[in-house]
């Protein structure tokens, strides 16, 4: 029986071993080890430098200050090793891993060979860690001691390769350093060049919307002054002319505002991108007169096409900013556009906008039918809702929609 425990008790024992070695050989906690390494490597060479004038010149302050900087070393030696085994037996992991991903195209043969020697654990163990250092220091004891002179020289290779190594330390950092510091710059001019690709888009989105929209819009406008000249100012044909050339002129003037911010420095960022606290904030009488004027314009157009219904502005109205004015004002006007294009023929609809805790709360519901109004009949894309939608969320809003037994319901609400 107790032959069947001894082969489990060894293994257990190998298991413990196992797993202590793969702790001490940690790429995390070594990171603390090169660190700590790292910064006390001075105090050591100047500890081994006046030694070594102590061991030539036999001067009391040489050996004094090899004295003290070997101390001071070996405190922190011994404080530094104490904690690493304080964190290993309580399993803390907070050092970040030493070893740095690299993009294999930025490395050529010599630069990967340094790497592979300097993120070695075990090379570091043995060199920069505890073989080198401790061997250097027990010769030094023993040359104190005894003054044998083969103690003295056998640090001397011992030095040599404790310093190439972590001057081989330096130079692999200094490297990857440079290279983070490429690839931030690669980053950047790749940014810049697809900043002035959306530039040069936008740019020609202005241009070809200037010599086609407007165009056709000037015309239009242009068309209806001239047909209103020679119309009676009270006769209904006039009237109907006149709001012909209004809208035309005020969809002109909305296309040349678009234009503006296609061609405009900024051009390039998302719309609504920047930071809304430094814009100029519109008051309360402001956005109750524009949203109203929309409102009633919008109620003119679709009377004039055969729709019933109406629509009431009330409420206590805070000062806003102008980007959320501008996108109430277009969410208005496209509410508008969607009653004439798929709600029933002569159908009722209402609009109404309130303020509700510091929101602008815009509803809308009309009655849908099998077929458009055959007055105001048009192509349309089934985006527009989609694009205001994302803008009223990157303000920090939502808008829902829904049909419920032939009723179209849709509600926006806007931060003020």
């Amino acid at each position: 029986m107790s032959g069947t425990n001894r082969p489990s008790r060894n293994n257990k024992y190998r298991s413990v071993l196992k797993e202590f070695r793969d702790e001490l050989f940690n790429k995390e906690d070594l990171e603390h080890e090169r660190r700590f390494d790292a910064k006390s490597l001075p105090l050591l060479l100047i500890a081994l430098t006046t030694g070594y004038i102590y061991s030539q010149t036999h001067q009391d302050w040489a050996a004094a200050i090899a004295a003290c900087f070997m101390l001071v070393y070996a405190l922190y030696f011994v404080i530094n090793r104490t904690i690493y085994i304080v964190r290993l037996v309580r399993g803390d992991k907070t050092s970040k891993p030493y070893n740095q991903t690299i993009p294999q195209s930025t490395k050529d043969t010599g630069e990967r060979l340094l790497s592979k020697i300097v993120d070695n654990d075990h090379i570091y163990a043995i060199i920069g860690g505890y073989v080198v250092p401790i061997a250097g220091n027990a010769l030094l004891i023993i040359y104190s001691a005894t003054h044998a002179q083969w103690a003295l020289w056998s640090t001397v290779p011992l030095a040599v390769l404790y310093i190439a190594y972590w001057l081989l330390t330096l130079i692999v950092s200094i490297n990857r350093k440079l290279i983070k510091s490429l690839s931030e710059r690669d980053i950047r001019l790749h940014e810049a060049s697809r900043r002035m690709a959306i530039m040069q888009r936008d740019n020609a989105i202005a241009s070809r919307t200037h010599d086609t929209v407007t165009g056709g819009l000037s015309y239009i406008a242009f068309t209806a002054q001239q047909t209103m000249e020679t119309l009676d100012r009270n006769s209904d044909e006039y009237l109907a002319w006149s709001k012909i050339e209004a809208t035309a002129q005020q969809t002109l003037d909305n296309v040349h505002a678009v234009i503006d911010i296609l061609s405009s420095p900024s051009a390039g960022t998302t719309p609504h991108s920047s930071d809304q606290s430094t814009e100029s904030p519109v008051d309360a009488a402001t956005l109750e007169t524009s949203l109203q004027s929309r409102l009633t314009a919008g109620d003119d157009r679709l009377h004039d096409l055969g729709f019933r219904g109406s629509s009431i502005m009330s409420g206590d109205f805070t000062s806003t900013t102008k980007t959320t004015l501008d996108e109430c004002a277009s969410l208005i006007d496209e509410l508008y556009t969607n009653i004439a294009s798929h709600g029933a023929e002569h159908c009722y609809y209402r609009i109404l906008i309130t303020a509700d805790n510091g929101r602008i709360v815009i509803t809308q519901t009309n009655e849908t039918g099998p077929a458009a109004n055959a007055n105001y009949a048009r192509s349309f894309s089934g985006r527009g809702l989609g694009l205001h939608r994302k803008t009223i969320e990157h303000l920090g809003g939502e808008l829902k929609a829904s049909i419920e037994n032939d009723q179209w319901m849709l509600q926006a609400r806007l931060p003020m």
